[in-house]
Formats: C-alpha cells, structure tokens, sequence
C-alpha cells in the first residue's frame, strides 16, 4: 500500500511511502479478479503526484462542506483523461484524525494524573476522586 502525507494549505506533497505490491485486482469481462502484479510494475506508485493532489484537494473541499474531517472513498478510471478521471464514491466523518502533538505541561499533566491514580488505588480511593491541579489543557 502506498501512503502520501499532503500539507493542507498548499497541497505540496510531504512525504511519500511507496510498498510493494503483490496482488491486485483487475476487471474483467465477466466481474473482477484478483491477479499477480507484474515484477516490473511492484515498487511503483499507484498515483501519480497530480493524482495525490487532486484526491487531497477533494478532501480538503468535502472536510470544509461537512465540517469536519472525513472518511473518504475514491476511485481512477485509467481510460478517462485527468483530472475527470478522479471519481468520489463515499464519505462519513472520519473516526480517527491525527492526533497533535501533546505540550510539555500537557504531558507533565497527564504524568501526575497518572502518579495519583496509581497512588490513589492503592489507598483504597474510588474512581470518583480526582486531581485538581489549577491547570486546564487548551481546547
């Protein structure tokens, strides 16, 4: 499977992780079959970078249409020209977005939080106890 990590404002390509392929599918008269891909073919990437960018600049217009980042499908038609080749299928919100990055006094937070509970259960406390340090993390 091929990963690309595309900067939202730009759409400039980050970071690619182009894997090797085995197997794929492959229509034929009759339905789909799953087939070898050819050796030459395997360490190849599936999109080409305008096909990347067109697929994240898809998704950056359905995330602001629903509000919310999304779960998106997607499909190319290798016999259509590009960019009308790029067809959207489904979207639902997506379940897991990217986390951010924790600060330091998140972290330091989350450490004493922890230290306390763990104390706290040895101690006997039930869960309805809890640790107010003052400190409120930022929405």
């Amino acid at each position: 499977m091929d990963g690309f990590v595309v900067e939202k404002s730009s759409l400039k390509i980050l970071a690619r992780n182009i894997g090797i392929k085995t197997r794929c599918v492959v229509n034929k008269e009759r339905g789909a079959e799953w087939v070898d891909v050819p050796s030459v073919r395997r360490r190849q990437p599936c999109l080409c970078d305008e096909e990347v960018q067109e697929v994240a600049k898809m998704a950056k217009s359905l995330e602001e249409k629903f509000g919310c980042a999304q779960d998106m499908e997607w499909a190319i038609d290798d016999d259509i020209p590009f960019p009308n080749n790029i067809f959207h299928l489904q979207t639902r919100p997506a379940k897991v977005q990217a986390k951010k990055p924790m600060s330091t006094a998140d972290k330091i937070i989350d450490l004493i939080a922890r230290r306390y509970q763990r104390v706290n259960s040895f101690r006997g406390g039930g869960e309805k106890e809890s640790l107010n340090l003052g400190l409120k993390r930022p929405a």
